[in-house]
């Protein structure tokens, strides 16, 4: 009997030191929680932070403490680790402002509500659009945007593709891109040409080998037509056109390249006159023969394709229809009663 009573007592005071154990347990969260939810700040104005890639999240919290948005780094940094979510803290810049807790700075840093901008490359645009477009945006004046897109530094970084390649026109890929708001021109420079390198396609290489082209080649062909039609259906016929007028040792005659000519010079001829295709430049393929020495433009994928596999076809000659299309043809004569049409429809 007396074996028995101890059992009971022994299993009281157990349960006693357990349940004690569990309140203090309860109580201790339900306090973390609480300071948790205490405001760490109150910012009378908007506070910027720039968070690095790589950073440790030791020195992303003292970056922090610094811009005084956090005033215990010791229980930001005990949530992350607490939550195993100390190598997820999202790079970007974050913009705090107002009230805010632990917990709200967590969950920004977390989620990565970092400020960001859009920039669109629109397909087609040559190295003064995007300048003209970057300045516009306030991202860097026009006259150094044209600098570091011809720096050869830079080019480097599709050296591989293109050896000797004197600058970054053509390999700026057309596309929307959400930057940081403090990116600089070049990190827009980089991402334009690593989403480049992530579109070209181990196949084009060999594609381009088994046609005896370089990659630059094949770039410089495709924003020829990047820029002489908006229609993808077009394209293939339009790279027949100059792929079948280079194997007749024709010279391609493209309005395009003596705009660009001349844009080297500040000057758009638009719309284009017989006068203006007289300007003596590499890039003028009515006085030379063959590819112009570069791209004109930064070509998108569909014409990236088109000037690789172009269409089967005998057309040496195209000529705007007036309705945003084109007339191809086989022999000039054709091509002229083309050109009559054209006229006629404008008139």
């Amino acid at each position: 009997m007396k074996a028995r009573s101890r059992r009971y007592r022994r299993l009281a005071r157990g349960l006693g030191i357990g349940a004690f154990l569990a309140i203090l347990v309860l109580g201790g969260l339900r306090w973390l929680r609480w300071i948790l939810d205490q405001p760490q700040c109150r910012l009378d104005r908007p506070v910027r932070v720039e968070i690095r890639p790589g950073t440790p999240l030791r020195e992303v919290v003292d970056q922090l403490q610094a811009a005084g948005v956090v005033r215990r780094p010791w229980l930001l940094r005990g949530l992350f680790r607490w939550y195993r979510t100390d190598r997820q803290v999202r790079a970007g810049l974050y913009e705090f402002q107002g009230t805010l807790s632990t917990w709200d700075v967590y969950r920004q840093l977390l989620e990565g509500h970092y400020i960001v901008r859009t920039l669109t490359i629109v397909e087609g645009w040559d190295r003064f659009d995007i300048a003209r477009y970057l300045e516009e945006q306030g991202v860097a004046p026009r006259a150094v945007t044209l600098q570091r897109i011809a720096d050869a530094r830079l080019a480097t970084w599709v050296q591989d593709l293109d050896p000797g390649v004197p600058d970054l026109e053509g390999y700026l890929y057309p596309s929307t891109y959400e930057v940081f708001a403090n990116a600089s021109l070049d990190e827009i420079l980089f991402r334009a040409v690593q989403t480049f390198r992530r579109q070209w396609r181990s196949e084009w290489t060999e594609r381009a080998s088994q046609m005896g082209w370089t990659v630059r080649q094949v770039v410089t062909l495709a924003s020829l037509i990047e820029r002489e039609t908006p229609r993808p259906e077009e394209r293939p016929m339009v790279s027949a056109v100059y792929h079948n007028r280079l194997r007749h040792g024709m010279r391609l005659e493209c309005d395009p390249t003596v705009i660009y000519a001349w844009r080297w010079l500040g000057i758009t001829p638009v719309p284009i006159v017989r006068a203006d295709m007289d300007i003596d430049s590499p890039y003028n393929t009515y006085r030379y023969a063959g590819l112009p020495p570069g791209p004109i433009a930064n070509p998108g994928r569909a014409s990236l394709e088109a000037a690789l596999y172009p269409a089967e076809g005998e057309w040496l000659y195209f000529v705007a229809d007036g309705q945003g299309g084109h007339r191809f043809a086989r022999t000039y004569a054709e091509h002229l009663r083309n050109v009559r049409l054209y006229r006629k429809h404008s008139r």
